[in-house]
C-alpha cells in the first residue's frame, strides 16, 4: 500500500528587517523539513509538496526557490492589495537533506548548549 502524500502550506515566515539577508529564513525552513518528515512518517505519510502564497513583488520568492526549490505555479491578479503568486515546491525534501539526515533529525530537536549572554565586566 502506498503511503499517503501530504501537501503543506507555508503560511507565515518572517525575519526582522535588520536581520534579513543573513540566511535566517532559509535556516528556519531547512531545519524544519527533517522534523516535518519524521512527524509525517510517524503517521505513515510522506511530504509531497509545499505551497506558498506571496505577493508578486515579495523578495522572499528567492528564498522559497533556494530553500525549497519552489516555482511559480500561478499568478492571481489584484488579490488583496496586489497581485499574488502561488509557488509550489514539489518534492521539497530531495534538495534539502539526505536520507541519513532523516535518521538524525531527532538531534535537531535536542536543546543546544546554553551560551553566555550579556555584557562582559
Amino acid at each position: 500500500m502506498k503511503q499517503p502524500q501530504v501537501v503543506l502550506e507555508l503560511e507565515q515566515i518572517a525575519v526582522a528587517p535588520l536581520e534579513q539577508g543573513r540566511g535566517i529564513g532559509e535556516a528556519l525552513i531547512r531545519k524544519s523539513l527533517p522534523d516535518i518528515a519524521v512527524q509525517l512518517a510517524e503517521r505513515g505519510a510522506t511530504l509531497d509538496a509545499v505551497l506558498i502564497s506571496t505577493r508578486t513583488d515579495n523578495r522572499a520568492q528567492r528564498l522559497y526557490r533556494k530553500a525549497l526549490g519552489a516555482e511559480v505555479g500561478a499568478t492571481i491578479p489584484s488579490l488583496y492589495s496586489a497581485d499574488e503568486v502561488i509557488m509550489v515546491a514539489r518534492d521539497p525534501l530531495r534538495s534539502n537533506y539526505t536520507p541519513s539526515d532523516a535518521r538524525n533529525a531527532s538531534r535537531l530537536n535536542q536543546p543546544s548548549r546554553p551560551r553566555a549572554c550579556g555584557r562582559g565586566r
